[in-house]
Parts: C-alpha cells; sequence; structure tokens
C-alpha cells in the first residue's frame, strides 16, 4: 500500500503487472479477473504534462475525482509514446515544461490518432507557437494556472467529443 500510494509518482508501481507480481508472491491475492483490471477503460482518459509535481498531483487528484482516468508526467515524449499504446481523450500540456517540442508532439499525436483534443497552458509570448493548429478541439489557458478552469476545459473538449463525465464543480 505504501508503495501504491507513494508521494513521488516514480516511487510508485508503474504498471498493474507489477502490482500483481508483488500480491502474488507475498500470497496476498489470488488471480484476479479481467473485468476488475479494466475497471477503468469506460473512463475518459486524460494525460498531464507539467514540471511540477505537486500540480501533477492536483490535478490528477482532481481528475480522479471527476470520473476520469489520468496518467501525469513532466515528460512529453513519455506521454507521447503511452499514448500510442493507449489513445488519450485529452492531453493537458504546459508550454513551460514542454516548450515548443510539446506542440510538435501534440500535432503527431494528433495525426496518429493517439490524442483526440488538448489543453495548453501558456504563458505570454507562447500564443504564436499553436498558430495553424485546428483549434476545434483546442483549449489554450494563460498562466498564472488556476485549476478550477483547467477542469471545466477537459470536461467541456470531452464531452465536445461525445464522452459524458461527472458534473461536480466543487473545489
Amino acid at each position: 500500500i505504501d508503495k501504491m500510494t507513494a508521494f513521488r509518482p516514480d516511487a510508485r508501481y508503474q504498471d498493474y503487472d507489477s502490482i500483481l507480481a508483488d500480491l502474488d508472491r507475498v500470497k496476498i491475492i489470488t488471480p484476479i479477473a479481467p473485468q476488475v483490471l479494466n475497471a477503468s477503460a469506460g473512463l475518459p482518459r486524460v494525460v498531464v504534462i507539467h514540471h511540477s509535481q505537486k500540480v501533477q498531483e492536483i490535478l490528477k487528484g482532481k481528475m480522479t475525482r471527476r470520473g476520469f482516468q489520468s496518467m501525469v508526467t513532466a515528460d512529453i515524449g513519455r506521454a507521447a509514446a503511452l499514448c500510442k499504446l493507449k489513445p488519450a481523450d485529452c492531453i493537458i500540456i504546459d508550454l513551460d515544461t514542454t516548450g515548443r517540442d510539446g506542440v510538435e508532439q501534440y500535432s503527431n499525436m494528433l495525426r496518429t490518432n493517439s490524442i483526440r483534443s488538448a489543453v495548453f497552458l501558456i504563458s505570454p509570448g507562447q500564443e504564436q507557437w499553436i498558430t495553424g493548429l485546428d483549434t476545434e478541439y483546442l483549449i489554450t489557458l494563460g498562466k498564472p494556472l488556476v485549476l478550477g478552469p483547467v477542469y471545466k476545459a477537459v470536461r467541456a473538449l470531452v464531452e465536445k467529443l461525445g464522452i459524458t463525465t461527472s458534473q461536480h464543480d466543487d473545489d
């Protein structure tokens, strides 16, 4: 349990197989039915790319409480690789974290159908980086970062994609 709830994301289990292997090793569990492992499969999937672990954890918690399956990282390349394996409905990209590479990676993910929509968190001067992108499923939010509008933007985008979400906007 300590490893599953560790504060630092890199100290946690990185996949279900590792958890199951450790639990099996200590004979705590019997084999788990596939439907239990895939319980979150129907949830909208959101990927957060931000350099601050505090912001990552807050956004992940907020999105999870609202019925989203969330993954957080500071590495846009890692996010792109994970989305290629399991496409995401929305990606939150902090351009201060990724630089222009975040825009390029997003474009590549769109071309490969690895991502369906995005929220870009931008600082002054970064607006020009996203000119030319199709904005139908893209929302930009200026800094300073305010978490409520980030959640609302993600919710609006996934609902525009035809995915129903929880409507709780408290906190």
